[in-house]
């Protein structure tokens, strides 16, 4: 280790160790001796993101190091709760040094290092999640909207985000708290036509306002080719 980088790693290992102020604990007799926090961990309000890189780093850390890290939870005035990532700092309830220092705290320090450098942890898991989060705010959708929309064809919200998307490049982003108005999300629905026709008066109204073909138009003229199938 060249001087730099001991003297950083001897400070994070002192901070990890001292323990809050006004933070009551009545957990392991080891915390602040020779455990301590490594600054990773979320709350109830975290955002996709952070969840994500706690629960993968706090996975692949444990995974590695399985007799050196614990989740442990508190409650939280603001947040309702905070579940924390605790490493094994020292190896021996001694003074602070280098070779005192485990490999698991090192480990830990790199780790959040790689996120200064680049905040993602696993951009296709962020995907994954940014995606479900966006397919739940549609779901999501108060009374007045959804009850315009057949819920019941499958897959009705993947359909409106992708068309969203594609057509109208609307992004859903809850992280950013981007979310579609709801006269986008009823342009979506009343085009891929998942509409639910026992609210076809709210459509009638709808688009009217729209000046866009009357729902029982397009219905009548779909049934009137029909007939020459």
């Amino acid at each position: 280790m060249n001087w730099s980088y001991s003297e950083n790693l001897l400070r994070c290992a002192n901070d990890a160790i001292e323990k809050p102020e006004d933070f009551g604990y009545w957990g392991s007799n080891d915390m602040f001796v020779t455990w301590g926090f490594c600054g990773i961990d979320k709350n109830r309000d975290s955002s996709i993101l952070d969840e994500m890189n706690f629960d993968l780093m706090s996975r692949e850390l444990m995974a590695e190091f399985p007799d050196d890290f614990r989740i442990e939870t508190y409650n939280h005035w603001a947040v309702g709760h905070v579940d924390r990532l605790c490493v094994r700092v020292l190896k021996e309830n001694k003074q602070i040094t280098e070779d005192n220092i485990t490999k698991a705290f090192i480990k830990a320090m790199s780790c959040k290092d790689e996120l200064l450098d680049y905040p993602v942890w696993d951009d296709g898991e962020y995907s994954e999640r940014s995606y479900d989060a966006a397919i739940n705010a549609l779901e999501d959708l108060h009374f007045s909207i959804k009850s315009m929309v057949d819920t019941n064809i499958e897959s009705w919200s993947s359909q409106v985000y992708r068309y969203l998307s594609d057509e109208l490049g609307i992004c859903v982003d809850v992280d950013a708290d981007v979310y579609p108005s709801d006269d986008e999300i009823l342009t979506a629905v009343y085009h891929l036509e998942l509409w639910n026709l026992e609210s076809i008066e709210e459509w009638d109204e709808w688009t009217n306002q729209k000046e866009l073909t009357n729902i029982k138009i397009i219905i009548a003229n779909k049934n009137q080719l029909s007939l020459f199938d």
